[in-house]
């Protein structure tokens, strides 16, 4: 069960300007090479560089799996790249996933990932929150959204 658990929320390393992007409701949707999890529900934003905080969450619609190209036909008006970055990201790969983002929280105060877990370090792509994460998370949801 709390494997399970754990896998329900996500930190994921995002560029800060397509960060804003979903902060300000011009992108629904987060492109991966990686597939995620099924069970994600939750996503919390981790702005690289210069930022380097954890700056909101937001709830996943949907996940889908398919070619490259077939995900850019989908959702290019929503994307918040242009077509020559988001095929110079996805590169020469002949699968890739669309996370559909719904409610979208910023915090009114930015975290840095020590505030959660003196453990917690940025992400590559993404990794799941284990419940000690979450938990702590939780404690100081109402002082940040």
């Amino acid at each position: 069960m709390a494997e399970k658990e754990s896998r329900k929320m996500a930190l994921m390393a995002i560029h800060p300007d397509f960060a804003d992007g979903i902060l300000f409701g011009n992108k629904t949707v987060e492109f991966r090479r990686k597939k995620p999890h099924a069970n994600i529900e939750t996503v919390l934003i981790y702005a690289t560089a210069p930022i380097k905080k954890i700056v909101g969450f937001f709830e996943v619609e949907g996940i889908e799996g398919s070619h490259p190209e077939e995900l850019w036909s989908r959702y290019w008006f929503c994307a918040g790249i242009n077509k020559v970055d988001y095929d110079i990201y996805f590169g020469s790969s002949t699968k890739g996933f669309a996370i559909r983002v719904g409610e979208v929280h910023t915090f009114k105060k930015a975290l840095n990932l020590k505030d959660i877990d003196p453990e917690l370090s940025v992400p590559q792509s993404f990794y799941y929150v284990n419940e000690s994460v979450l938990s702590s998370i939780k404690e100081k949801l109402n002082e940040l959204v």
